[in-house]
Parts: structure tokens; sequence; C-alpha cells
């Protein structure tokens, strides 16, 4: 009992903010960032930390005068001691909490849906590890009220967000093209992911139902209602 509890204690950690959503990153290769970088790279190598991997976290208590912080936290997890780490870098996001985020598979880019819109940040490092507003302009996805969930394709090529309206957009990316508006997908979404291949969308709502889109033609492909049966 005493093993697991310790476990416990170092593979969690509180930041002194609610968290609301969590993703994990890669930090730039050597190739990305140059000599610095590679030191640090080999450095971490030697010591036999080549599996240490990083995860951002993102929450906060809405307005600032109450004294609560919003802001991304990043943090290094060790899987060799299942330990994870107080904060290595903070980003404050002023007076909005991030409520969602999803990271990009391959672009160090961290998406983030905050109270009326989406925002993107760049994973960067300078002598350390930073995450940085992306310069990136994202007038598409500027107040388009909450989202519920945002999530990139496996292969980065394609990105959706969902709102609490029902609302649902899927982007080309990085061109941010619109490939899918359906203002009325569902009454609220719940829940969205992409087929492996990127050709379809999955989204849930709030009564249950399920619909599949397919993006090539911007058009619903079926529907399952909280009334199917299945048997196995």
């Amino acid at each position: 009992m005493n093993n697991r509890r310790q476990k416990y204690l170092t593979s969690s950690r509180k930041y002194d903010v609610p968290l609301y959503c969590a993703g994990w990153v890669e930090p730039p290769s050597a190739q990305e960032t140059g000599a610095e970088t590679q030191d640090a790279a080999k450095t971490e190598k030697e010591e036999g930390n080549d599996d240490i991997g990083y995860v951002v976290l993102g929450g906060g208590g809405g307005d600032r005068r109450n004294g609560v912080r919003n802001s991304l936290v990043l943090a290094r997890y060790d899987p060799s001691t299942d330990t994870l780490s107080e904060s290595i870098y903070r980003l404050s996001t002023d007076d909005d909490p991030p409520y969602r985020l999803t990271v990009h598979p391959n672009r160090h880019e961290i998406m983030c849906s905050f109270s009326n819109s989406c925002r993107l940040f760049d994973l960067v490092q300078d002598g350390e590890i930073k995450i940085i507003p992306s310069d990136k302009e994202l007038d598409k996805l500027e107040n388009i009220g909450e989202q519920n969930r945002i999530v990139f394709s496996v292969d980065g090529r394609k990105f959706a967000a969902g709102g609490e309206d029902g609302h649902l957009r899927v982007f080309e990316w990085p061109s941010l093209e619109l490939l899918l508006d359906r203002s009325d997908a569902h009454k609220s979404i719940k829940d969205l992911d992409f087929s492996l291949d990127g050709a379809f969308l999955a989204s849930t709502g709030d009564n249950s139902s399920c619909k599949i889109w397919d993006l090539a033609t911007s058009s619903l492909v079926t529907s399952l209602s909280s009334k199917e049966v299945f048997s196995g």
C-alpha cells in the first residue's frame, strides 16, 4: 500500500490552478533548434533521460481578480520513475483560461479553446523549452463561442472544432480552408474524432446521437441515434 501511495504522489502534481485540459508534447528536435539544443539533448541522453516526455496543461480561475492565474503549464514526465515534475514553464493567458487543447502531431503547435475563440501557441526551445503565442492569423476561429472539442487529424492536415452551440467546423491545416461548416450538426457537440486516414469525421451530441461526415464531399454519411441497438 505504501509503494502504491508513493507512486501516486510522484506521478501527480497540483499546479495552483484548476486544470481543464492536457496534452502530450514533443520538444523541438536538435535539427530545428541548433547547437544549444543539441548539447542539451546529448546531456539528457547521456543521463539516461532520452525517454522523458513533456505534458502541457491548461486551466485557471477566470477573472484574475480572484487571485487564480489563467495559464498554460509545461511539465516533464519521467516514465522510468513515474515522476511528474513541477512546472518548468508557465505562460499567462490573461483573463481567459484555456478550456480545451489539442497538440499538432508534428508541428510543435498547441491549439487552445477559450471562452469565445481559439488561439494557437508554439512550443520552442531557446535555452529552455517555452510556450509562446503563435503569430499565425486565426481569423476564422475568432468569436466562434466556446468549443467543447477541438482535434487535429492523425496526419495533422485537418483541424476540427465543435461548439457548445452545435456548430461543427472542419479546416485544412495550416491553410484554414473550410472543408465543412454545419451550424446545425448537433444541438451541442460533445466529442469529435477523425478516421485514421482523415477522410471522415465522427461527431457526437448531447442527445447521444453519432454522425459520420465525409470530408471530401462535405456531407453527412450516416447518423446513429441513441435508440440504435448493437449485438455481438
